[in-house]
């Protein structure tokens, strides 16, 4: 198991680039095998996939939606 994408928007999910930039997408997983396929596919799909370690790791992404949310309500 992985965690990637949940904290994706849907507006960033659809076109991963700022110009020249690729958006960041954190990964966390205690499987390698797992991780690995997570960032393959979102290298595929155009972002610039960052291992975040262990999946203990991934509560600290969770403000990144909330942010997200915050940001489509201004």
């Amino acid at each position: 198991m992985a965690k990637a994408f949940n904290t994706i928007s849907t507006v960033v999910m659809a076109n991963p680039r700022f110009g020249e930039r690729r958006a960041m997408l954190p990964v966390c997983s205690d499987d390698e095998d797992a991780k690995r396929v997570a960032m393959d596919l979102g290298r595929a799909l155009g972002f610039d996939a960052i291992d975040l370690g262990p999946l203990a790791n991934a509560r600290m992404t969770e403000p990144f939606a909330t942010l997200f949310i915050w940001l489509a309500y201004k």
